[in-house]
């Protein structure tokens, strides 16, 4: 039989007064305290309750401030993610300032890869080339790939503006896509940088830290090869991002199985992993991705 709240008190406050009157406070507290249980069990199950039940406890958990570090693969197939990125970043930019309480910086990198001896086209343009050579990463330890890791944004306070003016030169004529060589792109080179060095500027001590990568493609190192060599790579940074607590979300349109997933996210304590994406619709996917960790 489903008994309501009113119900409850109607049998159980008399029976309070009579015990009361017969054995004293103590067991009338005691009986008090099984009425809470009772109370608070039924309401578990009873939609009538719902009032009653606790928040969850994470759903502010974001106000403590973000710290968000997005790093993009440069290479010719993702023109269409940075389109989307870039036509929808007012929105992901604002939701990360609702979600932080105003608390946030903002970092934005990319990463490429060419034979070597040979430069992406953006190397002379404005908007590479003007950046300091802080921000600027060429990789030259293998004798037959050169990967170009860059911070186009690096973490300051409340960089909406500047994050987005500098996310609105990519894929334009002020800043060619990059090339990449074979299938395997060097986003590990990038997130090793910026979890282990600071490349993309300090993470805060007790805030949200989250660090996106955005590819299309398995990460493959130094050598433009997906081995064993970038597995231990990517355990490596997840050890690391557990120790500074930053959680990786990979956002990739490869299936399961890619190195990022089996070897960073699956070892990276709160990451999370959005497999087969749509490029077209990305922005959409961070926004839903950003919500479930401040709010789930």
């Amino acid at each position: 039989m489903k008994m309501n709240i009113s119900t409850y008190m109607k049998i159980f406050i008399p029976s309070f007064q009579r015990m009361k009157k017969l054995k004293g406070t103590r067991i009338l507290l005691s009986f008090f305290a099984l009425l809470v249980i009772l109370l608070f069990s039924k309401c578990s199950k009873e939609p009538t309750c719902e009032s009653l039940q606790v928040e969850n406890s994470d759903s502010t958990a974001c106000l403590v401030g973000m710290d968000v570090a997005f790093l993009i693969d440069y290479t010719g197939s993702m023109s269409d993610a940075i389109d989307n990125i870039k036509y929808s970043v007012n929105s992901i930019v604002n939701n990360i300032a609702l979600k932080s309480g105003g608390d946030y910086q903002l970092a934005l990198g990319i990463f490429d890869e060419y034979p070597t001896e040979t430069y992406p086209l953006y190397f002379v343009q404005s908007p590479y080339a003007s950046l300091p050579s802080s921000s600027k990463k060429i990789v030259t330890t293998n004798p037959f790939r050169t990967q170009y890791l860059t911070i186009m944004e690096k973490f300051s306070s409340y960089n909406k503006t500047s994050f987005i003016n500098q996310l609105n030169k990519l894929n334009s004529m002020d800043m060619f896509m990059g090339s990449g060589v074979s299938y395997p792109e060097p986003g590990g080179l990038l997130a090793y940088e910026v979890v282990k060095k600071d490349f993309a500027g300090l993470w805060r001590s007790g805030k949200k830290k989250y660090c996106f990568i955005i590819t299309d493609a398995p990460d493959g190192g130094d050598d433009d090869n997906a081995d064993a060599t970038d597995d231990l790579l990517l355990q490596n940074i997840a050890s690391i991002a557990d120790t500074n607590e930053i959680s990786f979300i990979l956002i990739t349109t490869a299936s399961a199985g890619i190195n990022y997933e089996t070897h960073l996210i699956d070892n990276n304590k709160g990451s999370y992993k959005l497999l087969n994406a749509d490029f077209n619709n990305v922005s959409k996917d961070i926004n839903l991705i950003i919500n479930k960790l401040c709010d789930d």
